[in-house]
């Protein structure tokens, strides 16, 4: 962050670039659309008084929080599988959905207090995907803190954390070369270029309302977001 010294010298705010919304072709089922909440995970459970942090100790079965239209996108796609973003945010934000090609190359200090739990996705269309992990955040630090506890620790240790901007907010900050790895391997699903007043961790601080998004990206039809083509970016 521009505004800090230290540790948080090296980070920027995690920004995800998620799917807006990707509609049905005129002559398709009106309701085969897709939007944000598609690409949200929460578990595959009866309560919405599960935990949001999970511990690593089993597989959980993760689903859309999006409305249910699996008939109608099944109808549209066929045999076709969606696509799925490489990093995305599980149901109540407390932690990352990542594709395993993404989560091997991080490893985080104990002092963290992260947890990997595998992950099955039910997609949108009812496909059961495998290879995913999440990531659960326990400890959200304030920026003091992090300069004092992590000062003993490697970068290749702490790549991504999450930190106290004031009451019911938080926001995660990626190492910058973590960052700049990811972007050299085309994950697009992350913001690169990170407006200016959001390089400094006072202004985020001060937002009224910071989501850690950096907006989406529209299809104008299934076979446009399939291939991953034409897409409209804001």
């Amino acid at each position: 962050m521009e505004d800090m010294t230290g540790i948080l010298k090296d980070y920027l705010p995690l920004q995800l670039v998620g799917y807006g919304d990707v509609y049905a072709d005129e002559e398709g089922d009106e309701n085969a659309w897709l939007n944000e909440y598609d690409f949200i995970w929460k578990p595959k459970v009866d309560s919405e008084d599960t935990p949001q942090v999970y511990l690593g100790d089993q597989t959980i079965c993760f689903i859309t929080k999006g409305r249910d239209k699996r008939d109608a996108l099944k109808n549209k796609i066929g045999d076709k599988l969606l696509r799925l973003p490489k990093i995305s945010n599980c149901w109540g934000k407390e932690s990352l959905m990542m594709a395993d090609e993404l989560a091997e190359d991080l490893t985080f200090s104990e002092i963290l207090g992260v947890t990997r739990t595998k992950a099955e996705i039910i997609d949108a269309a009812g496909d059961k995907r495998q290879g995913y992990t999440a990531f659960s955040f326990h400890k959200v630090l304030f920026h003091e803190r992090i300069e004092t506890r992590l000062e003993h620790v490697s970068a290749e240790l702490r790549p991504i954390i999450k930190v106290f901007l004031k009451a019911h907010s938080s926001t995660y900050l990626i190492h910058k070369d973590v960052l700049e790895k990811w972007q050299h391997a085309n994950v697009e699903d992350v913001a690169y270029n990170i407006d200016d007043e959001h390089r400094k961790l006072r202004n985020l601080q001060r937002a009224e309302f910071y989501y850690g998004s950096s907006g989406n990206r529209d299809f104008s039809n299934m076979e446009d977001f399939l291939l991953n083509q034409n897409p409209r970016i804001y």
